[in-house]
């Protein structure tokens, strides 16, 4: 790698690792909700809450944690970011179609909350092509 395609990689790289840090908080603290905190949640949030399907859970896990390590693994040069970008890839969607075809969340929040999903899918994508064609210039061992 040139010195500028380095320094790009170095910027993607961080910063891909800051939001799936920032996505790992949020996954935790989604877990961490007990049903008493959630009853102080207006009626409709909680009901959002309490009936999310586990696979629901799996899908944001994976998303989560293969979209860090991934990231992690992007700084270092490594393969198998590819998949992991690939594995994460999947677990967002998932989680997407949920939101988007199974629960009422639009209802609940409004369209306007379709935007941070959408930039989810966006960005898995973004790392998983990013990473592809690293891998495919040899720039990944």
């Amino acid at each position: 790698m040139d010195a500028i395609t380095l320094k790009r990689h170095k910027i993607i790289s961080y910063t891909a690792i800051a939001w799936n840090f920032l996505g790992l908080l949020t996954f935790v603290m989604q877990q961490l909700m007990t049903k008493e905190s959630i009853q102080y949640l207006p009626q409709a949030e909680q009901e959002l809450y309490l009936n999310l399907p586990a696979w629901y859970t799996i899908a944001y896990g994976v998303g989560v944690f293969g979209g860090l390590l991934g990231s992690v693994l992007l700084l270092q040069h490594k393969k198998i970011s590819v998949s992991l970008f690939f594995v994460s890839l999947i677990g967002v969607l998932a989680q997407t179609i949920y939101t988007f075809f199974m629960s009422n969340t639009f209802t609940v929040y409004g369209y306007g909350s379709a935007i941070l999903p959408m930039f989810v899918v966006f960005l898995a994508v973004f790392l998983l092509a990013y990473s592809w064609s690293l891998n495919k210039e040899g720039y990944l061992k």
